[in-house]
């Protein structure tokens, strides 16, 4: 097996999102800016066997490999199995799946760090075969292990792990996995025992500390038919906790989606939407029939209202930061049409990472002599949201 080396040093950007295998996601990369790709290493998660209407355990191949190309030689981690299943009785996703995936991979010429989840010791040996020297791999440990663990334990059988793992600790990043941070779930404190215990476990190469404030149904926060927004608590608690750790943290999210990958195929009561990061806030257009409910032709109209309804509200930003400013713009003046999600979970999430690489570039070179950041720095494109989530924005 053969794959390309790729460059090293791009294992080790600030922002570290989460996507899934999905066309969105992988056209998404595909329109970041070289600028961009300075402050973002990809964790790209395959999405479980079963919400891709296969009847056997296989991974997405042609899907990896697109995402390779859109990848280029900059590396990314790839996770076979830490996507949350819609159906927790299911059967663990076993070595052979695993083993699959980062062939295709290798196959494809993609840079990968291979993702070894917490407490799956069956993967240990197929992780460090996928290794490599200058890439590495990442231990996954999500939140719901670690409240498995009694206080004191986690940070010892972490390192026991890392021990068994058999992978230089300085070869390896450690991805601590929030998961959904619901309204109201602002606890400080657990976060910085966890991150702190995780710390202690090992000499790592770097921590990330990821999660996201995006729901699994919009209707939980977003009205039918209104423009509102969604705080991005994942970004307050970040910044909270690293005020009360002393390591330095890299910055994880899931872009603009949720932690649960969701079913293949049309969703009935799904409505048409359009989600855009600025400042504190994710915020959202959202239409007030489903798409099930409309006529084919009525698609296009709606996507061009939502877009509207967007570039009217003072958080867009109107001189193009991306690519996918660029398509709202031209939804907006009727210039384009979109005729499904997939388009708009494309445009939000390029917007989005566009976004959060200037917010972490800025925050890093800040720390550096001025000289130096003035050669790196990326143009943040966010601005104040309103002072409330919930406070429609019509």
């Amino acid at each position: 097996m053969f794959r390309r080396d790729g460059d090293p040093a791009t294992i080790g950007h600030p922002y570290v999102p989460i996507l899934l295998a999905k066309q969105g996601e992988r056209t998404a990369l595909e329109h970041l800016p070289p600028l961009v790709w300075e402050s973002v290493t990809p964790c790209i998660r395959i999405v479980p066997p079963e919400l891709r209407d296969r009847t056997e355990a296989d991974p997405p191949p042609a899907e990896i490999a697109r995402i390779a190309r859109a990848a280029g030689d900059h590396a990314v981690y790839l996770d076979p199995v830490g996507a949350p299943r819609r159906r927790r009785r299911i059967a663990a996703l076993g070595v052979s799946y695993v083993r699959q995936v980062y062939e295709a991979a290798v196959a494809s010429d993609l840079v990968f760090a291979p993702v070894y989840p917490f407490r799956r010791r069956d993967l240990a040996p197929t992780t460090i075969e996928f290794a490599t020297v200058g890439i590495g791999a990442a231990v996954l440990v999500p939140k719901a292990a670690a409240i498995t663990m009694g206080v004191g334990r986690l940070d010892l059988e972490l390192r026991e792990e890392v021990r068994s793992l058999g992978i230089e600790p300085g070869r390896l990043d450690v991805i601590v996995d929030l998961g959904y941070i619901s309204a109201g779930a602002n606890d400080v404190s657990s976060v910085v025992w966890l991150v702190r215990q995780v710390t202690v476990a090992a000499p790592w190469r770097s921590v990330i500390l990821a999660g996201t404030s995006i729901p699994d149904s919009l209707s939980a926060e977003i009205p039918d038919d209104s423009l509102n927004a969604i705080e991005r608590r994942e970004r307050a608690l970040f910044l909270a906790v690293q005020g009360q750790v002393e390591s330095p943290l890299r910055y994880g999210d899931y872009g603009v989606q949720h932690p649960v990958p969701p079913a293949s195929g049309a969703v009935p009561k799904m409505r048409a939407s359009i989600r855009y990061t600025a400042g504190d806030f994710t915020f959202v257009s959202r239409c007030g029939q489903p798409i099930g409910e409309m006529e084919r032709d009525q698609v296009p109209g709606e996507y061009q209202r939502l877009a509207a309804q967007l570039v009217l509200h003072p958080p867009f930003d109107r001189s193009g930061c991306c690519w996918g400013d660029q398509f709202i713009e031209e939804l907006a003046n009727g210039s384009r049409t979109a005729r499904g999600q997939h388009q708009m979970r494309a445009v939000a999430t390029c917007h989005h990472l566009t976004v959060v690489a200037g917010e972490r570039s800025l925050i890093a070179v800040a720390t550096k002599p001025k000289t130096a950041a003035a050669s790196g720095r990326i143009r943040s494109t966010s601005r104040s949201g309103p002072t409330s989530a919930t406070r429609p924005a019509r």
